[in-house]
């Protein structure tokens, strides 16, 4: 009996369910059983860490394609199980197995034919059917006893679609300032959607309506890189400089205040410097360290923490002061560029466009 091969964008839109529901889901039952621990993130930078590290491993490459519908069976099982779990104390721990098993899912959907060979007809399609499969999830839109059946169904939908091709995958190349960072800004503003952060609260918007916003950004932006209404091909110089420019412009306008104007326009620029980021292109420079990597993956989960640590004692500053370190780190990258000569042409790269 032959295997049924699916369509790519069945593959993405596996791979963008599990991503959006990671930090979303994730984030919200680490409110729930785990905020005396980081104020609940620790399920989501755990998740986030072990992705990243287990995609840099090569994990996709290692597995059998059978495995990856496997893992997201046994994801959706837990969070059938872990969603009704009362005990905050045993809760958490379920949860953060749960978000261990998760992150190998996630990585071992994240290869190339998931990224970018959907047809033009499917342009931003998976991003956006996944983003309302979020929202549907974890907005309060369905009764609670439904809401309980919700997540784990549509984690079970995204295993059934997520089987990777048997081909091998194309290596991905080593992170650079000017991939890493537009990333680990998206994902620390993701990771702190339920923190309530200031920008949110200065809107007056409420907790359905600051996720339907940061599902918003995170799924939109994709859609218009991929309509080229966001600047896809850049020449070499700007793919890289772009990207830390605004970011720097971006912690910048955030820095400058708490108010909602200031986090709309702050927020808005992290995300567009995350859809323009030079994953999309490698320069020749020689790659760095394994261990250069790894700390390329953990930097952005470590800051996650290090904000749900601060922010009971310290309150919005603590987001504050990551975004200063963000922008900081982004305006030295943008500074050095400078000082080195870029190739004439960018190397196009089938990267993952998510943090």
């Amino acid at each position: 009996m032959s295997r049924i091969h699916l369509p790519p964008e069945a593959l993405a839109l596996a791979r963008w369910t599990a991503l959006l529901m990671g930090w979303v889901w994730l984030g919200a039952q680490g409110q729930r059983l785990g905020w005396s621990v980081a104020s609940g993130v620790l399920p989501v930078a755990l998740w986030w860490a072990l992705r990243l590290l287990f995609a840099q491993a090569g994990l996709p490459a290692r597995l059998a394609p059978t495995v990856a519908p496997l893992l997201g069976a046994a994801t959706a099982l837990g969070a059938l199980l872990v969603g009704q779990w009362q005990p905050a104390a045993t809760g958490h721990v379920a949860l953060l197995v749960l978000a261990t098993v998760w992150a190998a899912w996630s990585a071992s959907l994240d290869v190339p034919v998931a990224r970018g060979a959907c047809r033009r007809s499917w342009s931003g399609g998976p991003p956006l059917l996944a983003a309302a499969l979020t929202a549907l999830c974890t907005t309060g839109a369905l009764p609670a006893m439904h809401s309980l059946w919700a997540a784990p169904v549509v984690l079970l939908l995204a295993a059934a679609l997520g089987r990777p091709p048997t081909v091998p995958n194309a290596p991905d190349a080593a992170p650079s300032a000017a991939s890493a960072l537009p990333a680990t800004a998206m994902g620390l503003m993701m990771g702190t959607l339920w923190l309530n952060n200031a920008w949110c609260s200065a809107a007056g918007w409420s907790p359905a309506t600051a996720v339907m916003v940061h599902l918003g950004a995170m799924a939109a932006l994709p859609v218009l890189t991929r309509l080229d209404l966001v600047p896809r091909h850049l020449s070499a110089p700007w793919a890289e400089r772009l990207p830390l420019a605004l970011l720097a412009l971006g912690a910048g306008v955030l820095l400058a205040g708490t108010g909602a104007t200031h986090g709309l326009v702050g927020m808005g620029l992290l995300a567009l410097a995350w859809s323009v980021h030079a994953g999309r292109h490698r320069s020749e420079a020689f790659p760095p360290s394994p261990l250069a990597v790894a700390g390329w993956a953990l930097c952005g989960p470590a800051l996650l923490l290090a904000v749900g640590w601060l922010s009971p004692t310290t309150g919005p500053w603590a987001q504050q002061l990551a975004y200063s370190l963000i922008g900081g780190a982004a305006l030295l990258a943008l500074l050095a560029t400078g000082w080195r000569p870029t190739p004439p042409h960018p190397l196009p790269l089938a990267r993952s466009d998510s943090p």
